[in-house]
């Protein structure tokens, strides 16, 4: 069955941005409170706290001229047990108008044990607008000795011009039983990963000024890179041994968020 596409529209009005359009099939529903120093945040829920099996998410995000937006979520999304439905997925297209700033930045994605799920973005992206994701995958219920015992799991991420050819491509599968993450030159001794993709031209100075602070948050427990395609954007990637480990880094991105030509505010504040 195909999913009904959930949508988020945001307009620059005034001083402010806003939704100008807001609509949740389930198993999602947004969040939307009071926007804070002129930028729109919204928060994405799961009824029940994850998907299971046969679960399907289709959504689609325009952001307008001069608009700012910061889309989170209100937890990890957990991914249960597939049990012979084909697992379950979330698929994103969206678009960044010129003079527009999102920030797509959800919790991690938290396969358990017998899980199957692949999830995919897919953004319009003009030359003058800037566009952050995080894209942050758990191992599974550690506590519990569920370290990669998900049966599959796949990330996509694709952004081109409006109208216009592809300019960035990115793609992560894993599939423990035919290649356990663990094995060197996969994971290793680490289990949490971490991917930013920075896209804009303001973005870009951003990154040039910060890129030797962001690899300075690498230790024995977390590894960290950092790549530019010049004209394009940066790509941070990074590997720890527990989510605390990376956390510098998404702290350090946000440090500059909260600044008045950027989101104005940090969402985090207010989350621990």
């Amino acid at each position: 069955m195909i999913a009904s596409v959930s949508a988020l529209h945001v307009e620059r009005i005034g001083v402010t941005s806003r939704l100008t359009q807001c609509l949740g099939y389930p198993p999602l529903k947004f969040i939307n409170p009071r926007g804070q120093f002129g930028s729109c945040q919204v928060y994405m829920a799961n009824y029940g706290g994850g998907m299971v099996d046969g679960d399907r998410v289709r959504m689609r995000v325009e952001c307008g001229p001069d608009s700012r937006l910061y889309l989170g979520s209100q937890s990890s999304t957990k991914i249960y047990r597939s049990d012979g439905r084909g697992g379950c997925g979330q698929e994103l297209s969206g678009s960044v108008a010129a003079g527009a700033f999102a920030v797509i930045c959800p919790d991690p994605v938290v396969p358990y044990l017998g899980s199957h799920y692949a999830q995919s973005q897919e953004w319009s992206l003009d030359e003058n607008g800037e566009l952050a994701v995080f894209d942050w995958l758990q191992p599974g219920r550690a506590e519990r000795g569920e370290v990669f015992d998900y049966a599959f799991y796949q990330s996509k991420l694709r952004v081109r011009r409006p109208g216009g050819p592809l300019i960035y491509t990115d793609c992560l599968a894993i599939d423990p039983e035919r290649q356990h993450p663990t094995l060197c030159g996969r994971f290793g001794k680490f289990q949490s990963l971490l991917s930013v993709y920075l896209f804009g031209p303001k973005l870009s100075v951003m990154m040039s000024t910060l890129m030797a602070g962001l690899k300075k948050t690498g230790s024995a427990r977390a590894w960290v890179t950092v790549g530019e395609r010049p004209g394009v954007g940066f790509t941070v990637r990074a590997m720890g041994m527990c989510r605390q480990d990376l956390q510098p880094i998404q702290d350090l991105l946000f440090q500059n968020f909260c600044r008045p030509e950027w989101l104005g505010f940090n969402p985090w504040t207010r989350r621990w």
